[in-house]
């Protein structure tokens, strides 16, 4: 299965972007220059549908969250536009040395999204390919580049199977079919505020504007899937699209 990979980062020539490099010297991908969410005017904003008036208005949405929705849409649009899969990276992710090879073997023809990882330092709720409601937590919320590097290692690709998507949060490594980013640039966009209900905790909920909350609102209407185990981790520390504060 032919498909394109791109990396989004602000800034190429970066230290951050050269422990990237490193890190995935396995994969093969195209530099996205990320959209500095600062750079783009109040008119701007409005005028590519990226957050609603009364959002803005209220300074409810940062500049970074502001940079990330374009940035992605930019890169779903090129999708829906090429009719050619895309994985998408961002540049704190750390990926499986053979993640090129799995999604080779994969068919795509059912599937909106694929995740590869999320962030793990929130409840995670999947279904298993048995049916079962699924709750994880993690232990490894920010795990450094070599506990990665480990858990990597460790990883048994025989046991790869994909779980349907109900909540997760965070976009460092995904695959977005023609027809998923067709759905996305239909429903994702405008940002706005959103509270999403926890999964597994009953009252508990998260208050954002960021795009991966306004996708908790869609998995439902979506062909959302996530592997396990992960073919990529993240620190979970920060991203270079968006103000790290307001990440969670």
């Amino acid at each position: 299965m032919f498909y394109e990979t791109h990396v989004i980062t602000l800034d190429p020539g970066s230290d951050r972007f050269a422990i990237f490099r490193a890190a995935n010297a396995h994969l093969p991908f195209q530099i996205f220059r990320a959209v500095p969410g600062a750079g783009l005017s109040r008119e701007e904003r409005l005028a590519q549908n990226l957050v609603t008036p009364d959002c803005l208005s209220a300074g409810a949405v940062t500049d970074g969250e502001i940079g990330a929705a374009a940035s992605h849409l930019a890169l779903w649009r090129q999708v829906k536009h090429s009719n050619v899969p895309m994985l998408i990276l961002e540049d704190d992710v750390i990926t499986h040395p053979k993640i090129a090879e799995v999604i080779a073997g994969l068919d795509l023809s059912a599937i909106d999204l694929l995740f590869f990882a999320v962030n793990t330092d929130v409840l995670l709720a999947t279904v298993s390919p048995e049916g079962v409601r699924e709750f994880s937590s993690f232990a490894d919320r920010h795990p450094s580049p070599e506990r990665i590097a480990e858990i990597l290692a460790g990883t048994d690709l025989r046991r790869l199977s994909m779980r349907r998507m109900l909540n997760c949060f965070g976009l460092c490594c995904y695959l977005v079919t023609p027809q998923g980013a067709e759905k996305l640039i239909r429903d994702v966009l405008p940002l706005r505020q959103y509270f999403v209900d926890v999964p597994g905790l009953s009252g508990v909920r998260i208050g954002g504007t960021s795009i991966d909350r306004r996708l908790n609102a869609l998995y439902g209407d979506l062909r959302a899937f996530l592997m396990r185990p992960f073919l990529a981790w993240t620190p979970n520390t920060d991203s270079s699209t968006r103000a790290p504060s307001r990440q969670r």
